[in-house]
């Protein structure tokens, strides 16, 4: 966001300066660049952000269809599949914050899990978030391999 805020910043200031004096052609594509890749670096961020929130209600959404069958609902808890997408998708801190929120949000909402239960699945799915976001940064998309 600083870096949004500097090249605005610079922008003003081109324009006030173009405004009293001729601008070249050069001195204007430098000047739209750098203001678009402000825009498109929020534009960035305001997407992560939204797939951050599509994972979340995802997460509070997905454990009422299991939890309706008995059988498949006491062996999964697909709270942790957006948790995982989210890791993917978004980043390592968004997969953090979605992991953290999402078993604490779903307690004080529908009262299931307990809040105790809640607190520590917390934690645990964070760690899942990160693990995922930090795993695929590292690894990317290439066809790299952990060793055992």
């Amino acid at each position: 966001m600083h870096n949004l805020f500097k090249k605005s910043h610079i922008f003003y200031i081109n324009q006030a300066k173009s405004d009293q004096e001729g601008m070249d052609i050069a001195e204007a594509v430098s000047l739209f660049s750098g203001f678009f890749y402000g825009t498109e670096l929020l534009m960035k961020n305001i997407r992560k952000l939204v797939w951050a929130a599509v994972f979340l209600a995802l997460g509070l959404i997905l454990p009422f269809f299991t939890g309706q069958i008995p059988e498949i609902g006491n062996k999964l808890l697909p709270m942790h599949i957006p948790v995982l997408l989210c890791g993917f998708v978004c980043g390592w801190k968004y997969g953090l914050l979605v992991g953290f929120i999402t078993p604490v949000f779903r307690s004080m909402l529908f009262g299931m899990p307990p809040l105790l239960t809640a607190i520590g699945m917390a934690f645990e799915l964070a760690a899942y978030g990160t693990v995922t976001g930090v795993l695929y940064k590292r690894l990317g998309k290439s066809k790299a391999r952990i060793g055992l």
